[in-house]
């Protein structure tokens, strides 16, 4: 709850300052599908909230088994006309284990490496991205704060 906060108090403080709003993104949603051939019952509504300031990013969501997850990365990015195709290597807490996608036993919570490829429509302020994730396609909305809708261009 203390990292949730955190994070809403980051998204406001980047409303109220032009100088870091020039730069900064929030991300939201975490809709997503997985394609594996399980019949599990995955969440797939992930609640995500995160900030991106100059490619750093960092949030909070809800993982694939309903556990709260942290992570933080640094996207690289590649502008082809209205799509930016991205990676984003990084790291993330809040999965019971690495590679073994369903395996819930066990309280111990582990950070994790991940590489995320994503692509985003960039035309507008507003900015679709669908994202891979271990085996999910995940949807989330990217909001420049440097957006006319703010003033600050």
């Amino acid at each position: 709850m203390i990292i949730r906060t955190f994070l809403i108090a980051m998204v406001l403080a980047a409303f109220s300052t032009s100088s870091i709003a020039e730069t900064f993104t929030v991300h939201g949603g975490g809709w997503s599908h997985h394609i594996d051939s399980s019949d599990y019952d995955y969440n797939s509504n992930h609640r995500l909230i995160a900030g991106e300031y100059r490619d750093w990013i960092g949030g909070y969501f809800r993982n694939s088994f309903d556990e709260d997850s942290f992570f933080i990365g640094h996207r690289f990015n590649k502008q082809l006309g209205d799509i930016r195709l991205s990676i984003m290597p990084g790291a993330t807490y809040g999965y019971r284990h690495c590679t073994k996608p369903k395996d819930l036993d066990g309280n111990d919570r582990r950070v994790c490496p991940v590489v995320v490829p994503s692509a985003t429509y960039t035309k507008y302020q507003v900015k679709p991205t669908v994202s891979l994730m271990g085996t999910a396609v995940v949807l989330t909305i990217e909001l420049d704060l440097d957006s006319e809708i703010f003033g600050n261009k």
